[in-house]
C-alpha cells in the first residue's frame, strides 16, 4: 500500500488520479474501504471526455453563490477545517450535478431543448388549426427531436398521436403522445435513423388497436431535409 503524508484531500486526489491504494491521515482508500466503489464511480466519470465539457454558465453562477452564502458556523472549533470540508462537499455535489446534466443531455436530450435545426410543421385537413416547431439535433447516439405543438386538439379516448420519419425505404416510428389536459409541454422524440435518408416528419392520429402500422390519418407534416 502506498503512503501519502499531509492533507487527506491530497490522498483522495491521488487515488482519483492514479487508482493507487492510499492512506493519508483520516483517509484510507484500499480494496477494503467501504467508499471504494463510490470513488471508483467518480474515477470513471472523470475519465469520460464529457466530464470536461464546459457546464452551463448559470450552473456555475449558482454554485458560486451557494459557496459565498455558506454559514460562518461551519468553521467550527478547528478554524477553517470544517468549513473547508463543507465547501468541498458542496463542490463535489455541484460536480456530480454537472456530470449528470452532461450525461443526460448527451444520451437523451433535454425536455424543451431548442438546440439544433428548427423545422416548421403545418396542419393538414384533419387539423387545419394545428402547427408545430421541431428542433432537430443530431447526436452520436441518434437524432433528438423536440416538438412544440400548437392548436392540436387532445387525442380522443382510445386514440393517440404517433410521430414518424418517412423516406424512400418507408416509415420509422419515433414516439407517441396525446396532448391532453391542455398541457403545453414539449414532446421528446427520438430517431435511430438518419434524417438524410428519412427527411419527412409527420404526425398521425392512431387508434389503440394494437396495430403498429400507420393509420394514414396525418395531422401534422413537415420536411427536415437540408
Amino acid at each position: 500500500m502506498a503512503n501519502a503524508d499531509g492533507d487527506p484531500l491530497d490522498g483522495l486526489a491521488r487515488y482519483l488520479v492514479t487508482g493507487d491504494d492510499v492512506e493519508a491521515g483520516a483517509v484510507s482508500v484500499s480494496a477494503r474501504s467501504p467508499d471504494r466503489a463510490q470513488l471508483d464511480r467518480v474515477r470513471g466519470l472523470l475519465a469520460d471526455d464529457a466530464m470536461w465539457t464546459a457546464p452551463p454558465p448559470e450552473l456555475i453562477d449558482q454554485t458560486v453563490v451557494r459557496i459565498d452564502q455558506a454559514p460562518a458556523s461551519w468553521a467550527g472549533p478547528r478554524g477553517g477545517v470544517h468549513r473547508r470540508w463543507a465547501l468541498v462537499g458542496g463542490l463535489a455535489a455541484a460536480s456530480a450535478l454537472v456530470v449528470a446534466l452532461l450525461v443526460t443531455r448527451g444520451m437523451t436530450g433535454t425536455a424543451g431543448d431548442t438546440r439544433g435545426r428548427e423545422v416548421a410543421m403545418s396542419g393538414t385537413e384533419l387539423a387545419p388549426e394545428a402547427s408545430a416547431t421541431a428542433h432537430v439535433n443530431e447526436t452520436p447516439s441518434g437524432v433528438s427531436i423536440i416538438l412544440r405543438v400548437e392548436g392540436l386538439d387532445p387525442a380522443p379516448d382510445g386514440f393517440y398521436y404517433q410521430a414518424w420519419l418517412k423516406g424512400t425505404a418507408g416509415l420509422v416510428a419515433i414516439g407517441t403522445f396525446h396532448v391532453r389536459d391542455g398541457e403545453d409541454v414539449p414532446v421528446e422524440l427520438w430517431s435511430g435513423v438518419a434524417v438524410a435518408s428519412y427527411p419527412d416528419l409527420t404526425v398521425t392520429l392512431e387508434p389503440e388497436d394494437g396495430d403498429p402500422a400507420s393509420s394514414g390519418q396525418r395531422v401534422l407534416t413537415g420536411s427536415i431535409s437540408g
